[in-house]
């Protein structure tokens, strides 16, 4: 048996990365979730983390959760699409963005879920935040095969991010 400690300071699996590296957090009360990917950027300095997938077509769910603990503009979570970005959300003048929509202003040190249901015979996405719709886009990508988390502050800061994931969605009848 490894020590879970032993995890501190890794790349995490199957990521390619760029000062992104497995941190104990002490977060929340669940006991058993302590570990997350966090980076310390330094100012005007990129971090980078990027994994691959199978394409992904039709109706799909994607969400990561992202923590900033203190305000800082610069973080992207992209979910790339043949190699292109697609959806890119963004943390710009103090609040959370995807493209030119506004779509939340953010506080520091508080955990937020990024999440879209998307479709691609439709080309159509609800964007949500802490799962609440803030907004329904459009796009043309008819496969979706990566993503891209990027931190690039200003000032030196931190950003952790965590549980990545990426689903198909299953109509019942």
């Amino acid at each position: 048996f490894v020590g879970v400690n032993a995890f501190v300071g890794q790349e995490p699996a199957g990521w390619t990365v760029n000062n992104f590296k497995i941190d104990k957090i002490a977060s929340g009360g669940a006991g058993y979730d302590y570990f997350s990917i966090k980076t310390e950027a330094k100012a005007e300095s990129t971090s980078t983390a990027h994994k691959s997938f199978d394409p992904v077509t039709g109706k799909f769910y994607f969400q990561t959760y992202i923590l900033l603990p203190e305000k800082a503009d610069g973080a992207k979570v992209s979910l790339m699409g043949d190699g292109k970005e697609v959806f890119t959300f963004e943390t710009r003048n103090g609040k959370i963005c995807i493209g030119d929509k506004e779509l939340y202003e953010y506080t520091d040190n508080v955990w937020y879920l990024l999440s879209l249901d998307a479709d691609t015979n439709t080309g159509s996405a609800d964007i949500k935040i802490n799962g609440k719709k803030k907004a329904s886009v459009n796009f043309t990508s008819k496969i979706f095969d990566g993503v891209n988390i990027s931190f690039a502050p200003s000032e030196d800061a931190v950003m952790w991010f965590d549980d990545v994931e990426l689903y198909p969605l299953v109509d019942h009848y």
